[in-house]
């Protein structure tokens, strides 16, 4: 069986153990659907989270138009720009670098390095990295974290709700 992590793939028990989770999660999900419809998050069934329920407490609390068009707009360009801090941020910290020698059978090394600063007799500073097998270079080759297709969808999403909330204003 695929996707089962087990030392006999053929025992009855693992395969029962890997239904019953499936099971399991699906019970999960459907419990959690039901509540919330229960509550009214769909729109059906009255309850506190009907969407005129969440106007009106939104309106009580003072929550504008503009207030819910800020938020959406904050939202859409923190999942716009999110990679880009982190990387920034990984790499002032010496995070996610990998050595850049190149061994004897013609491959790149590519192990995890450490950033040393070492400074010289006349006191300027030179940034050394040392890789886990002992190799020592000025430079390292930086590994960023790159959006996938989902990102882009949920930004996508996020862009094109921002548009809405600004129309209607």
């Amino acid at each position: 069986m695929k996707g089962q992590n087990s030392a006999n793939p053929t025992d009855p028990w693992n395969y029962a153990r890997y239904r019953l989770r499936g099971f399991g999660l699906t019970m999960i999900v459907t419990g959690g659907g039901l509540i919330l419809y229960y509550l009214g998050l769909f729109g059906t069934y009255e309850g506190p989270l009907t969407p005129n329920n969440i106007g009106h407490t939104l309106d009580d609390w003072g929550v504008s138009k503009s207030h819910i068009a800020w938020f959406f707009m904050a939202l859409f360009i923190l999942l716009l720009t999110w990679n880009w801090v982190f990387n920034t941020v990984s790499l002032l910290k010496g995070k996610r670098l990998s050595c850049r020698i190149t061994e004897a059978d013609g491959c790149c090394c590519g192990a995890k390095v450490s950033r040393n600063k070492i400074m010289d007799g006349k006191g300027n500073k030179s940034i050394r990295y040392i890789c886990e097998k002992g190799h020592v270079a000025t430079q390292a080759h930086f590994h960023s974290v790159k959006k996938g297709p989902w990102s882009y969808c949920l930004c996508l999403a996020m862009g094109l709700i921002s548009g809405m909330c600004i129309y209607w204003i």
